[in-house]
Parts: C-alpha cells; structure tokens; sequence
C-alpha cells in the first residue's frame, strides 16, 4: 500500500512536519521552510530559497519503513535556479538540487549513486564546477521547471526490509548575478501497490491513484475467489463503449424490466 504520505499541509507556516528537518550539507545556513508561496496541494509546500550563499541546505524525511521491492517515491517539485547562458558555449547551472538517500544508519548519498533510478522527472543537468557550488559536477535538477513537474523514484533492492531516511538537498554558489527564486516541493508518497499488482497479475494499469489501484486490487481478489461478471453483462458494457464512442452524448434509457399490469407509484 502506501506506507509514507506528507503533503505540508496540516502545519501552520513556516514550521516543518513532526519529525522532519533542515540540515546545513555544506557551507551557509539556509533553513527549508514550510511556505504558502507556491503548492501542489493547497495551501503549503516545502520551499528552499536559491540563497546568493555557497552552501548545501537538505529537507530530511522522517525514517521510513520500505517493505517490499520495486517500490516508488513519487513527488511533485517546481524550481527556478540562477542559470546562465553565455552567446558561446553550454548553459551555466551554477544552482541546483538533487535527492538523496540514507539507509538504516548508513550516510546520505545521491539517489542514483545509492543504486535508485528515475522513472520520470529525473535530473536535467550537471552543476557548474567553477562558482563556488558545493555540488558542482554532480548531476542535479537546475534551470527552470516552467511550473509543477512529477518525479517518480524507483528506490534501490538494498533499501527493501530497511528504514530510509530521503534527503532533498538544494545547493547554491557564491552569488546571484541572475534570476533565482528557489525550489517547492510537495504531494510524497511511497507507493507500493504498484508492485504488489505487478507480482500478482502481471502489467500494471496506466495510471498512479492510490485509491483506484486499491480498488483494482480489491476487484482483483474478488473476481479470483468468486469469478467476474458474467458473460450477458459483459456484453452489455462493450455495447455502451461502442455506443459512447461513437457519440459521446449517446444516453442509454433505462430497462426497468417491467411486466403487463405491473403498477408505478410514487
């Protein structure tokens, strides 16, 4: 099931969740803050500014138990970081953020070096080496994200029957010469359902609810233990699809089934 959510919004701002934290990495202070300026959900995220500092300020998850393999961290994100772009030459990403994770009491390392891999949203750049960053050379989300975007994580084999803790690292350079606002973060969740679908039968249906991947595998079981529908309603649901697809304001008129002297009241 879903065995971790935290959408920032059953707090009063600035405050973080029970048992979350913001950690210096390196260099300069730069708290994460729970803030009302930007969300996913209404009415909070969690916010790190692009501070004009060299320094690498983490949001720290709360321990979280994984319990089966193959499960997903899935989290909305919306950044502008300080980038330039000379007449010649590549794209300059001198601000950035990455995920990182820690297993049991193991150390914080990058999601990709701790063996995890991203299914969509992933990293879009390298830091610049030359400004100060902390994290320049490493691998990282920077530029702008033109809005909300969803990252979906694929957690390592190693974190299975373990307590992790996530990490949400962003990491600035010396200065702001250029346009920085910061980065949100919002609507985690651990899911593991999809998995649990997986193993039991077979290609997973193309969407990412919770609720209705628990009423699938509900349905699921049902239809394992005591069969499906039958056959004459089958039918009749293929002949709506065909119906509806052909004219989506096609309205089916009721067949109450009614008998010779059959009486209606109201």
């Amino acid at each position: 099931g879903t065995t971790f959510t935290e959408n920032f919004d059953e707090l009063k701002a600035p405050a973080l969740p029970s048992g979350w934290s913001s950690s210096v990495v390196a260099g300069t202070r730069a708290d994460w803050v729970t803030s009302t300026g930007a969300s996913d959900s209404s009415p909070n995220s969690a916010f790190a500014v692009d501070a004009a500092v060299a320094g690498v300020n983490g949001l720290v998850s709360t321990p979280i138990q994984v319990n089966v393999a193959g499960a997903q961290l899935s989290f909305r994100q919306s950044y502008t970081f300080e980038t330039y772009t000379p007449h010649h030459g590549a794209v300059r990403y001198y601000d950035g953020a990455v995920l990182e994770l820690a297993i049991g009491n193991g150390p914080f390392t990058d999601i990709l070096a701790a063996g995890g891999s991203f299914a969509t949203g992933g990293y879009n750049c390298t830091l610049y080496s030359n400004s100060g960053n902390p994290y320049g050379g490493q691998p990282a989300w920077g530029g702008s994200s033109s809005g909300w975007l969803t990252t979906i994580v694929n957690l390592p084999a190693a974190a299975v029957g373990q307590t992790i803790r996530l990490r949400w690292a962003c990491a600035t350079d010396t200065s702001n010469s250029y346009t920085a606002v910061g980065w949100y973060v919002d609507s985690l969740s651990l899911q593991e359902l999809r998995q649990f679908w997986a193993d039991r039968f077979g290609p997973v249906p193309d969407h990412r609810s919770a609720d209705l991947m628990r009423r699938r595998i509900a349905y699921a079981l049902q239809v394992r233990a005591y069969g499906g529908l039958k056959p004459e309603t089958k039918r009749r649901l293929r002949q709506l699809h065909e119906a509806f697809t052909a004219d989506p304001a096609y309205t089916p008129l009721p067949n109450y089934g009614l008998k010779p002297r059959t009486m209606l009241t109201r």
